[in-house]
């Protein structure tokens, strides 16, 4: 078995230490009416109406279903502006 180099050990340890550099940024907000596109879950790449924010970063989103115009109910990072 290779060794490995101790500069290379002490590297990814003080990588390990060093806080996270990533920023977290909010999409811009979803207004009423506009058209989304689900990112995930049993709806992923179906489309419906940004209805309003919910508590829980959550939203309801209108979804037409076999017809029926229904308001859902979902987590906000699974749906995107389209």
């Amino acid at each position: 078995m290779t060794p490995i180099d101790d500069r290379i050990i002490h590297a990814i340890r003080m990588k390990e230490l060093t806080p996270s550099q990533t920023v977290l940024v909010d999409a811009p907000e979803l207004k009423t009416g506009e058209k989304i596109r689900f990112k995930d879950g049993p709806f992923v790449d179906l489309e419906g109406i940004f209805q309003e924010k919910c508590p829980n970063k959550r939203c309801h989103v209108l979804f037409n279903i076999m017809g029926q115009v229904n308001t859902l109910t979902v987590p906000e990072q699974s749906v995107e502006r389209i």
